[in-house]
């Protein structure tokens, strides 16, 4: 009974953080926020690539993770 309270405590704090993340990129949607659209990362390299992303700067480095049906996300 415990395992399975502690399983229900651990998928509720989940689901409080991806809703919190949800929140979060409506917001930055909202307020026109490139963050909303391509998340931190992707955004930094999107104003990388849209000041022509001069040849004396690298753009900014991308950790990417695997999301589900191996789809990538940076992140």
């Amino acid at each position: 009974m415990r395992e399975n309270r502690k399983r229900a405590d651990a998928l509720a704090h989940r689901n409080a953080e991806i809703a919190a993340r949800a929140d979060q990129q409506h917001n930055w949607v909202m307020q026109g926020d490139d963050r909303g659209v391509y998340g931190p990362e992707g955004a930094r390299l999107m104003h990388h690539i849209r000041s022509g992303g001069g040849q004396t700067t690298a753009p900014p480095a991308t950790r990417w993770r695997l999301g589900p049906f191996g789809t990538r996300f940076a992140g």
